[in-house]
């Protein structure tokens, strides 16, 4: 009777599987039609395609339009304000982040009404397009000042929430504990909370670091000052862009160092703490400690040196002042005559969905070749330097790469499914690397072998947080392909640029608001998963 009962659950977990799939597949191949992938490729393009690719392997260091200039020199002043902004604003973004997500954990609090209200205003913010906050800035503050805000802006929301839900996943009986007997509520968060998940926090801080410097090459072109901007100029010009790619990849390949360095040196020795004074004078204690000054040393001078700049900087109060009166007053008069215009939102849906979806299944697969944990070390080495180089290409010049043979709303969709690709392949080897080495043995005896271990063992223990990641996925792919729309031509970016110029800022709300109701019912999405989660994890304990 068991036996039967047992079989029964299976057979409809199996076809509650098969449904889902089916569903998903027919979806994902209406939207590629809506999309029209399925129309013929430009043969043409694909040799100006492979020409481009050949292009940027030049390292041409000399430009017509800037005679008896280096390149090289010219790319590194502009690389050097990208790593002066995008440090200043993330180290202080970052500060703000733990500090918020510290005063909105539920948690931690006996009297959640300033954590709630935190955690409303903050979800409030999140809820309107980057690109709005974009474009303020930058009419708003000079350049410089523009670049080191939007990096303050977007790593303070998006890590806030990265560090909430570290800290309410977290089991705080200690921490409270500790509170009862005296000790001070900080300190007990410092002993209980951050230091049972530094990794996390430092690992996700070099990830926020990353990710601005990308963004970087982005914002180029709006305007905004940095490596971007010669990018932006040069965009049809693929043998000037070598130079530029080689920076920064070779920022993203420090930054991957760093995290090794940190993981295999830094982070035990950073928090130990030893009565063996012995410790403190052998080889291993000083180098470690070198590697730590050199590093905090660099940061804070380049930190500190944002600050000069930013002192110096200008801001428009007027247009400032003026874009705060005016926002919420909501002028619906353009939407009522083209409601066409929300149909963009559509669009970015079906573009959001597919590239995630092809996302999906390749990061699964792409993140098995890069852990060491599974495969041997060299051939892990090679699948995450590739990941590095895929990394390092700017998303306009994979657009461009695209769209020399396919239609530009095709291009852009691949280029949100190579974005989303490179972060859930980061997050997916994260998850297999968390196995320890005794696990992945034990089950090597018992006759699995890696990939059955990968997919029958660590994806199924693993999998409602891989559900929790894909809706935090589709959250970012969704607003990339707003963002994106500032070189892939769509009405919406033309648009909020048209009222941005024109100072008709009552009419941008109006346009974003299906965006921010959008992302607030993702929130409420969130919150529930997350609620259920939690319960299922209470049960089981």
């Amino acid at each position: 009777m068991n036996k039967l009962i047992y079989f029964k659950k299976i057979k409809n977990k199996n076809r509650k599987k098969f449904i889902f799939i089916s569903i998903s597949l027919i979806l994902l191949i209406f939207f590629m039609y809506q999309l029209n992938f399925f129309t013929s490729v430009y043969s043409s393009g694909l040799k100006r395609f492979f020409r481009y690719i050949g292009l940027l392997f030049y390292f041409n260091s000399h430009h017509p339009d800037l005679p008896n200039q280096s390149l090289w020199i010219i790319n590194f002043k502009y690389l050097w304000i990208t790593l002066k902004t995008v440090t200043g604003g993330t180290i202080t973004g970052l500060i703000l982040a733990i500090i918020t997500s510290y005063n909105a954990a539920s948690n931690l609090k006996n009297k959640r009404a300033i954590a709630i209200c935190i955690k409303f205003s903050v979800v409030f913010l999140r809820s309107f397009p980057v690109l709005i906050i974009i474009l303020l800035f930058q009419s708003a503050f000079s350049s410089i000042l523009a670049a080191w805000m939007i990096f303050f802006w977007s790593t303070w929301l998006w890590m806030h929430k990265y560090f909430i839900e570290i800290i309410e996943s977290s089991d705080t009986k200690i921490y409270w504990q500790e509170i009862k007997i005296g000790r001070s509520k900080f300190l007990s968060f410092y002993k209980n909370i951050y230091l049972l998940n530094k990794s996390r926090y430092v690992t996700n801080s070099f990830l926020a670091y990353e990710s601005n410097v990308r963004w970087s090459t982005i914002l180029g072109s709006i305007g905004i000052i940095g490596i971007g901007f010669f990018i932006e100029n040069n965009k049809n010009d693929f043998q000037y862009l070598g130079i530029s790619l080689f920076y920064i990849f070779l920022v993203v390949f420090i930054l991957e160092f760093l995290i090794y360095i940190y993981n295999k040196y830094l982070k035990d020795f950073v928090f130990k703490k030893t009565r063996n004074n012995e410790y403190y004078k052998t080889a291993r204690y000083n180098r470690n400690k070198i590697i730590l000054c050199v590093i905090i040393f660099l940061v804070a001078i380049i930190y500190n040196w944002s600050f000069v700049d930013i002192f110096s900087a200008s801001v428009d109060w007027k247009i400032l002042t003026n874009y705060l009166k005016t926002f919420f007053i909501f002028d619906f008069s353009d939407i009522s005559e083209n409601p066409i215009y929300y149909y963009d939102y559509v669009l970015i849906f079906m573009k959001t969905y597919v590239g995630l979806y092809f996302a999906f299944i390749f990061s699964i697969i792409y993140a098995f070749f890069m852990s060491e944990k599974v495969l041997k070390s060299y051939i892990a080495a090679i699948f995450k330097s590739l990941l590095i180089i895929i990394k390092t290409v700017p998303v306009l010049v994979w657009f461009i790469l695209f769209n020399t043979f396919l239609n530009s709303v095709t291009s852009i969709t691949i280029v949100l499914s190579i974005v989303a690709f490179r972060s859930l392949a980061k997050h997916f080897c994260t998850k297999i690397n968390s196995y320890s080495e005794s696990e992945i043995s034990f089950y090597l005896t018992l006759g699995y072998n890696t990939w059955s271990i990968y997919c029958k063992k660590i994806l199924p223990n693993a999998w409602r947080d891989v559900m929790g990641l894909i809706l935090f996925e589709f959250e970012n792919t969704f607003r990339n392909g707003i963002s994106y729309g500032i070189f892939a031509t769509i009405v919406l970016s033309k648009k909020l640029s048209e009222y941005q110029d024109q100072n008709t800022y009552d009419r941008i709300f109006p346009l974003i608001l299906p965006a921010f109701l959008f992302f607030i019912l993702l929130e409420l999405t969130f919150f529930v998963i997350k609620y259920f989660n939690n319960k299922a994890k209470k049960t089981q304990n």
